[in-house]
């Protein structure tokens, strides 16, 4: 977890002229990527078989329930739904 005043610092600029630089280069805030990245790694987790509410607190979120608000925002669906197709695709795989 890295804050915005130490992401700020490193590049030498001031919080807000991060943020303002930051969108304009990736078309979101520097929050929403964040989020984007821990989601990333929570479905990577999630094919690895590791359970969600483990999931939730090694990706950074406050809760489970806080996982699946964000989960589900982002991805379009809940993490157990997920799981469930994620799982059904890999049996019919082999």
């Amino acid at each position: 977890d890295i804050s915005l005043e130490d992401l700020a610092a490193v590049a030498g600029l001031s919080r807000f002229h991060f943020c303002r630089l930051f969108r304009q280069e990736l078309g979101v805030s520097v929050s929403t990527y964040q989020t984007q990245l821990r989601l990333l790694q929570a479905k990577m987790l999630i094919l690895q078989g590791t359970a969600l509410s483990e999931i939730a607190m090694t990706t950074g979120f406050y809760d489970q329930s806080h996982f699946g608000k964000h989960f589900k925002r982002y991805v379009g669906t809940t993490p157990a739904k997920y799981v469930r197709s994620a799982t059904s695709a890999m049996a019919s795989r082999r």
